[in-house]
């Protein structure tokens, strides 16, 4: 069972076609669960949040900051990976259409993906980005855990519509999901429950 006692950043891709495997010392490859939202949607603040380590993936108040693949290895059980965050409108086309093609060619190639994490922030309905993203999923029945962030942003007596908006819009009822809130700690450890439940085989 995973208890997020210990994480390390390992390595960083920006080439799909050099795309690394974390390894134990035997060689076998760990199972992979990737980290997908929004530019700006708090992927980094939760990863720092979920793994209990400051500053292990570096925050920014400018949207569009991690522009690769970002390994982290997890309770030397697991490979988490932090895709580059999508919808940023003010990056360069060709930037934009680097990460798409990064993001597609993990998503379609890891053979280790046993878990997607997709990042909503709470305050607002899925963009068309989320949507694409989510049908994709669905499609290749990729297992799937719906992170809502920036809980605190919306009073509680709306937390309920909010989500219930949400999965409207993705078609989703019936996914799992958490809600967090990374800078009122909130949420981690059900969060964590979540992530173990759908990882046991």
């Amino acid at each position: 069972m995973l208890k997020f006692k210990t994480a390390i950043y390992k390595i960083s891709c920006v080439d799909a076609d050099e795309r690394p495997y974390l390894k134990t010392e035997r060689g076998d490859k760990y199972p992979e669960m990737a980290i997908v939202g929004r530019s700006n949607v708090g992927k980094s603040s939760l990863i720092n949040y979920l793994t209990g380590v400051k500053g292990l993936a570096r925050t920014s108040a400018t949207p569009g900051k991690t522009q690769a693949l970002n390994y982290y290895l997890v309770d030397n059980s697991l490979s988490l990976v932090d895709l580059p965050g999508y919808g940023f409108a003010e990056a360069p086309f060709e930037m934009k259409k680097n990460w798409a093609e990064l993001i597609d060619s993990y998503l379609e190639g890891s053979t280790q993906l046993k878990l997607v994490l997709l990042l909503l922030d709470m305050r607002r309905l899925p963009s068309k980005e989320d949507k694409q993203f989510f049908a994709w999923a669905q499609y290749h029945k990729k297992p799937f855990l719906i992170v809502f962030t920036k809980t605190d942003k919306v009073p509680p007596k709306d937390i309920r519509t909010n989500t219930e908006n949400v999965l409207q819009e993705l078609d989703a009822f019936g996914v799992p999901y958490v809600h967090t809130t990374a800078s009122k700690r909130i949420g981690r450890a059900e969060l964590i429950t979540k992530i173990n439940d759908l990882l046991a085989p």
